[in-house]
This record gives C-alpha cells, sequence and structure tokens, in this order.
C-alpha cells in the first residue's frame, strides 16, 4: 500500500544495506585537557583503532569534549560554559568530517550541550558520514539536571528520524532517550537496522 511517507521515501531509492556491519563502542575515560589538540589527538586515534579494525561504524559516548571546559580558569557559569564549548565544538567536527571522509568509517560523535541556531540549548551528537554527510540529532528527553544546570531542551521530531547509509537505516537514541520506547519504535517503524 502507498502511503504519503512511502512517496516521500521510497525503499527502492535507498541503498541495499549490507549483510553485516562492524561496531566499536568507545569506552572513553573523562579527564582534564591541556589544550583543544590533546582533546583531537585522543578522539583520532580511537576512530584510527576502529578504522584499523576495518569498523563500519564508531560510536563515542555523550559528553565526551565536555573535558574541553577543564581548560577553563576560573570554572565558568552554566551559561558562559556553554558559549565555551559553542567556540570548541567546530574543530571537534572538522576532525570527525576529516576522519569519516579519509578513513571511510561512519563516526558517532558523543552528544555535547550546544547553542543551537534558534538560541535554544539542545545535547546534539554529530554524526559523520564516510560519504562526506555531517547531520546532527539532539536528544529527545531532558534529564532534570541537564535542563536545571544548562538550560538544555529537547529536540525536534526531525531529531526523531533514521539516517541512511550504506549499512542500511540507523537510528540514534542519546543517553536518558533509550529509556522511552517510542523513540526506538519509531526508528524500527522507518526500518532501522541498527539503533546506537
Amino acid at each position: 500500500m502507498m502511503t504519503a511517507s512511502s512517496l516521500s521515501n521510497p525503499q527502492w531509492l535507498q541503498p541495499s544495506p549490507r549483510s553485516h556491519a562492524r561496531v566499536m563502542a568507545v569506552q572513553y575515560r573523562q579527564c582534564a585537557v591541556g589544550s583543544p589538540q590533546e582533546l583531537l589527538d585522543r578522539l583520532a586515534y580511537f576512530v584510527g583503532v576502529a578504522a584499523d579494525y576495518a569498523c563500519d561504524f564508531i560510536c563515542f559516548p555523550e559528553f565526551t569534549a565536555l573535558q574541553l571546559l577543564s581548560m577553563e580558569r576560573p570554572k565558568l557559569a552554566a551559561g558562559a560554559a556553554m558559549a565555551r564549548m559553542a567556540e570548541y565544538l567546530p574543530v571537534v567536527d572538522a576532525l570527525f568530517a576529516k576522519l569519516a571522509n579519509e578513513l571511510q568509517i561512519h563516526i558517532i560523535g558523543g552528544a555535547c550541550p550546544r547553542l543551537c541556531a534558534d538560541g535554544a540549548v539542545r545535547n546534539v551528537a554529530g554524526i559523520f558520514l564516510r560519504d562526506g554527510r555531517c547531520l546532527q540529532r539532539a536528544k529527545l528527553h531532558i534529564t532534570p539536571s541537564e535542563a536545571s544546570v544548562w538550560g538544555v531542551v529537547g529536540g525536534t521530531l526531525a531529531d526523531a528520524d533514521v539516517i541512511h547509509t550504506d549499512c542500511g537505516p540507523i537510528g540514534v537514541a542519546i543517553c536518558y532517550d533509550s529509556e522511552f520506547p517510542e523513540l526506538a519504535r519509531r526508528h524500527a517503524d522507518q526500518g532501522a537496522l541498527i539503533e546506537f
């Protein structure tokens, strides 16, 4: 049966998924860093290891880049910290985009609070695909501490859509999102083969 959804996103236009995919989940140790380059070197190391093992995906944990705030003296208030993160994150995004293309690996970057174009602070993961696409998915279900400390708000319906890759459709559920079944159900209904 043809539906509006199938007409706007017909299955025959999507790439055929591979019969298998290799995924590396990073168990990342948070610690203070002395420079942005120190963090970038650590991130590049993990992506390199995943590429050496012929992984299709590497998934970083939530708040990976937040350790950049350890360089700030004096300690920043919540609003100032989010503004500072907005300045740091483009270099992390640029590294992941470069590595995804050069090493031909899909990178699910660790979600981090970001100042969005509409002025809201959202907890957003960058998704860097080996075909050159750079997408974002925001956390939908915000924890009470994220809301009260950083003023983080939840994402939009677009953040609940699957991402089409050469390994098939994938879904991204960030932290607290995994405790609410409607997001995974939506991804499954959209054909997700892997849930991150």
